[in-house]
């Protein structure tokens, strides 16, 4: 069976994100939340794209969201993960989940809101390894 039917992806993301001194999971780094303090980052499991039926491939997606008082701030963390998540390859998480490629969705990020200072979001599109017992 396939690491992903046991492990987030997000998760797996965040570790990663950690252990590249972003931050920390659980004190700015959040999975699947967003909670209410002024600058963290939140990484959020958003779907896929359609899987391949035969061959051990699926193609999931992720929202990453940083949130921060100071605007530039804000932007620069996000900026700062985008250079470590797009184009990503060939890489195993600390979770077993395989990425065989990371793409950005968009060219830059996205501003969501500007009520406290800025919620900066950008989404990528993740091939990743997945055998099951039905495929090839």
């Amino acid at each position: 069976m396939s690491d992903l039917s046991t492990a987030l992806l997000s998760d797996g993301i965040a570790d990663y994100l950690a252990s590249l001194g972003i931050g920390t999971v659980g004190t700015n780094i959040f999975v699947n939340n967003l909670p209410a303090v002024d600058n963290c980052i939140s990484i959020f499991d958003t779907g896929g794209e359609t899987s391949d039926i035969r061959q051990g491939i699926d193609y999931p997606t992720l929202q990453i969201r940083v949130k921060n008082t100071d605007t530039s701030a804000a932007y620069k963390k996000l900026m700062t993960i985008h250079d470590k998540l797009h184009m990503l390859h060939n890489i195993t998480l600390g979770n077993g989940i395989h990425i065989i490629d990371s793409i950005a969705r968009q060219s830059a990020p996205m501003i969501i809101s500007t009520d406290f200072g800025a919620d900066f979001t950008m989404n990528y599109t993740l091939t990743v390894s997945n055998d099951t017992v039905w495929r090839d």
